[in-house]
């Protein structure tokens, strides 16, 4: 599916957006061979009202759009973006050895704070249905109401044992997907904070003496809109969670995998894929190199749950990066800061 055409050396950063892929090469952000921003911190840059907000390699934060960069003197929370504003950490400042903050409102057209909000210490992943979705505590979800500067609702985790929030994966048809400690994944009431489901029993599965009967890791598992699904990989496992009859289902690919010398997947942080493939890295060990953990990038086909196509890294390892993949390439990105370059044949 893919050949290797190009290496290229002093990465220290990858993102693929909009079907261009956008590296930081010695310190020079570059998407399609042309340098756009100078003195970038590696994978510290990200998408955010048809701007670049980025970390310089000497900590300054900076907000570069029509060709005209800023900088901003107060943290943002890059996912919160609505309409040109974003959230951000107002009053920023170090008490008794602890950082605190005010909830902040800021402006990028004007790349200015409008306002200070009434929340303290809060931490938000997103903004929808006009709340804040975030945290003070990572044992309390809690919606803040943005317009109103009041508490929406908030959930304590506390019901469901010695539990945190260890990620957001997403929002379907009003369910806020929440992964949490203790194999424990929920559906929540965007609007309410009310529980739609829990998962975490999984009666008959088992890897290892960790995971007896329960999901594994949920924190493994990306939101698949257009299927309905929360799709995702453990150990030698293929999982799937329908979000309309809430059924989880799972295929055992040992088989398949040790065909290529592949002993079980890497961790699954939020890889790319698509309505066929999931883009996956993997542990590999081949009898040419006998005793050493070899890191492999693969393509695994969702319908057959086959292999359909895999590169194995034998010069170094790639540790937690994840492919990302264009129209027309897939890149990787290993711990030497090589970029390999990968053709669609």
């Amino acid at each position: 599916m893919y050949a290797i055409t190009e290496k290229l050396s002093g990465v220290s950063g990858i993102k693929s957006f909009k079907g261009e892929l956008y590296y930081t090469i010695n310190g020079v952000l570059t998407v399609n061979g042309e340098s756009i921003i100078e003195d970038v911190e590696g994978y510290s840059f990200w998408f955010v009202h048809q701007g670049i907000y980025f970390f310089t390699e000497d900590g300054e934060r900076r907000f570069k759009k029509g060709g005209v960069s800023q900088l901003i003197n107060t943290p943002l929370f890059v996912g919160t973006e609505s309409g040109g504003k974003i959230l951000c950490k107002s009053g920023f400042r170090r008490e008794n050895r602890k950082w605190k903050w005010q909830l902040g409102e800021f402006d990028l057209e004007s790349c200015s704070e409008v306002r200070e909000l009434p929340f303290e210490n809060y931490t938000v992943e997103l903004v929808v249905a006009g709340g804040g979705i975030g945290y003070f505590d990572k044992n309390k979800i809690s919606a803040l109401d943005i317009k109103e500067s009041q508490i929406k609702w908030e959930l304590v985790l506390d019901q469901f044992g010695e539990v945190e929030l260890q990620r957001i994966l997403g929002v379907y048809q009003g369910q806020l997907l929440v992964a949490c400690s203790d194999h424990l994944l929920l559906s929540i009431d965007v609007n309410t904070g009310g529980i739609i489901h829990e998962w975490r029993e999984l009666k008959g599965f088992e890897v290892g003496s960790f995971y007896k009967d329960v999901l594994p890791d949920p924190t493994n598992f990306v939101l698949d809109k257009s299927a309905s699904k929360l799709i995702g990989v453990f150990d030698t496992y293929y999982f799937e969670i329908n979000l309309d009859s809430k059924e989880i289902s799972y295929h055992q690919l040992k088989d398949e995998l040790f065909k290529y010398g592949v002993s079980d997947f890497r961790p699954f942080n939020n890889n790319p894929f698509t309505s066929e493939h999931l883009f996956l890295t993997a542990h590999t060990y081949l009898e040419e190199v006998p005793n050493v953990d070899l890191s492999s990038v693969l393509i695994l086909n969702r319908n057959t749950k086959k292999v359909d196509w895999i590169y194995t890294f034998k010069e170094s390892g790639i540790g937690t990066n994840i492919p990302q993949i264009t129209d027309t390439h897939l890149y990787m990105l290993d711990l030497e800061g090589r970029l390999h370059i990968f053709e669609k044949e």
